[in-house]
């Protein structure tokens, strides 16, 4: 509701009484109503701490980059290395980010082999595997007394054999196939695709000509070993597993030493003699170290009856166990399982072995057995108690049960 002058004039006489009568009892009161009350001045904003920060280590990495060179070390080393180590000594934080080298483009691979270069600091050598590249071991059984009674004649099987090592040669110029053959006594190598392609393999048929002759005058003088050493061979001779497994991992570990990118290596055993029970400590030896090699033992079982040893050799080292139905097409099965590499392998449905055999050997008499007594030391087995283990020496004071007189034996 507005005002009128004679509510203005009204409402001025009560202030100047109130005035008035505080100014008379409080004089102090009048610098109260006189004085103007003072604005309150408008803060400054806090600093930003943050900002600050970022602006002091912009002036550090300028400090850090203008400042002089190093002098070069009393012992007359490499000013490069001095260098080097005095950068390792600072904070990550204080030392600006190098520019990207315009000779490596700013790659990752490029720009540590330049580093290493410049820095005078020698790169670790690891081991590093090609993803298409094999290293294929091949074990061929030449036992005379098996392919004697054999449904597939031995020309026919190395012909076999021939055509998987040239499927194998064909899939990638890099690959490496090695070809040993075991025999009774003996075993030895008679074919190595390194040799072929550095004499120049212009004629591949030369080549295998030679291996055949090689693979002939093998057999022929392990046959003379035999005859040699006094053993009696028959048709359930086994073949010398174990120097073969040992001939073939030597020789991927030469290859592992050779440099630092390596091809993925792989052992096939072509079997068809029966296993010896007299070679399973050495079997087993090499199919624990082919395990701690990480290099898989296919196996292919050309015989009437499964391996054991192969058995278990595929299954510990993660390898393909497979025994064909029809060998006239054995060439079929061989480049269709076991021509892939092992990158290949991931993506394909390979054969699974059903059942494996997981029985072992005594030591006394080197015959497979289903029960039997194992040394608490050296973990030695036999099919007998003995009160003094023969491999360590232990002497047992508690008397075992006979196992021949337990009802639920199983033979």
């Amino acid at each position: 509701m507005p005002l009128d002058s004679s509510g203005l004039t009204c409402a001025g006489r009560r202030l100047t009484s109130q005035v008035a009568n505080e100014t008379e009892h409080h004089p102090s009161h009048l610098y109260r109503w006189l004085t103007p009350t003072p604005r309150p001045r408008p803060t400054a904003p806090p600093p930003n701490r943050c900002l600050r920060f970022v602006h002091a280590l912009a002036v550090l990495r300028r400090l850090v980059a203008s400042r002089p060179p190093p002098p070069p070390p009393p012992y007359g080393g490499d000013r490069s290395a001095a260098a080097a180590a005095a950068a390792r000594l600072e904070p990550s934080w204080l030392v600006a980010p190098p520019e990207p080298d315009q000779r490596t483009h700013g790659s990752p691979s490029a720009s540590a082999s330049a580093s290493a270069a410049g820095g005078g600091e020698t790169a670790m050598t690891s081991k590093v595997y090609s993803d298409d590249v094999s290293l294929a071991v091949v074990v061929v059984d030449t036992n005379p007394f098996f392919w004697a009674s054999a449904a597939l004649p031995f020309a026919d099987f190395f012909a076999h054999l021939i055509h998987y090592v040239n499927s194998l040669l064909l899939l990638n110029h890099l690959n490496h196939v090695v070809v040993i053959a075991t025999g009774v006594s003996s075993c030895t190598y008679i074919f190595d695709s390194s040799d072929a392609s550095a004499s120049g393999a212009a004629d591949v048929a030369a080549t295998f000509a030679k291996a055949s002759r090689k693979i002939e005058e093998f057999i022929a003088q392990d046959a003379r070993c035999t005859a040699s050493n006094g053993s009696v061979a028959d048709s359930n001779s086994a073949s010398l597993l174990s120097g073969a497994l040992s001939l073939a991992l030597c020789y991927i570990q030469r290859v592992f030493r050779s440099g630092t990118r390596h091809p993925q290596p792989r052992i096939l055993c072509l079997q068809g003699s029966p296993d010896g029970p007299e070679q399973y400590v050495a079997v087993m030896n090499s199919i624990f170290s082919a395990q701690r090699s990480m290099v898989p033992i296919d196996s292919c079982i050309v015989g009437a009856q499964d391996s054991a040893f192969l058995q278990q050799a595929s299954y510990i080292t993660s390898g393909v166990y497979l025994k064909p139905q029809e060998l006239s097409g054995l060439f079929q099965y061989l480049a269709a399982v076991f021509a892939t590499d092992l990158h290949s392998r991931t993506f394909l449905r390979l054969p699974k072995t059903l059942g494996v055999d997981f029985r072992a050997s005594c030591f006394c008499h080197k015959k497979t057995i289903d029960m039997g007594y194992v040394c608490s030391v050296c973990l030695s087995i036999f099919c007998k108690y003995h009160k003094k283990c023969s491999t360590c020496g232990s002497e047992f004071n508690r008397v075992m049960p006979d196992l021949n007189s337990m009802p639920d034996q199983r033979q």
